[in-house]
């Protein structure tokens, strides 16, 4: 399947190409020979100037569908970075070896500080290149996080060691499709933000943060799960 990206670069590519082999009414004509105003003189000018405008609103949707490119191509680099729109490290398991070095980085820091007598208070500090800012609380988060990640990772990893045949069954069959970025969480096809869990005897349970809220969703994942 095609990214957004792939998409958006398709329909640039076919939007320079339809602009440059649209022909002008003039096309053939003895190169400066001027336009009679006749009756089919006056057919020919209509024509030109309906073939300008198609040309620049042309122009305008090949401007327009670059500036998307280029959005979707910064936004695209940031994924690969781990980071989200903001430039935020995004919590995932993905990114769980990024937040031990983020761990790593703000502790050098700390020790950076310590080491030159500078309060760790003290604002506007100038540090070596490439060193973030420490604070407690970036910290504490960033332990927090690689915590959780991990946890996420360990039990991930166990529940895929602990699958039910229906639970195999159901993921094979692309039933559900496991989040890479939270991998305990395998959202049901076809419905919208309801996910399931794998239990320690390996069967499928609807997930308590992404629940079926509807009958309708409810019924569904009942008759997924056999129930």
């Amino acid at each position: 399947m095609s990214t957004r990206l792939e998409l958006a670069e398709q329909k640039l590519a076919r939007l320079k190409n339809e602009f440059a082999s649209k022909k002008s009414p003039m096309d053939g004509a003895p190169l400066g020979q001027p336009i009679v105003m006749n009756s089919s003189g006056k057919r020919m000018a209509r024509k030109l100037q309906k073939h300008q405008e198609t040309m620049f609103n042309k122009l305008d949707a090949i401007k327009e569908q670059e500036e998307r490119v280029e959005n979707l191509q910064y936004q695209e680099n940031l994924k690969k970075k781990g980071l989200n729109a903001s430039g935020g490290l995004v919590k995932s398991v993905e990114n769980l070896e990024r937040w031990k070095e983020r761990v790593s980085d703000l502790e050098a820091t700390k020790a950076w500080f310590k080491e030159n007598k500078i309060p760790l208070s003290q604002q506007f500090t100038k540090l070596p290149t490439g060193m973030e800012w420490y604070s407690s609380v970036k910290l504490k988060d960033a332990k927090e996080t690689v915590s959780m990640l991990e946890s996420m990772k360990v039990k991930s990893e166990q529940s895929d060691n602990e699958m039910s045949e229906l639970t195999k069954e159901l993921i094979e069959n692309g039933s559900v499709n496991q989040w890479a970025k939270k991998p305990i969480y395998y959202f049901v096809k076809g419905l919208r933000k309801v996910a399931l869990e794998i239990d320690e005897l390996g069967e499928f349970k609807v997930s308590k943060r992404y629940p079926a809220a509807t009958e309708d969703d409810k019924e569904f994942v009942a008759r997924l799960l056999k129930k």
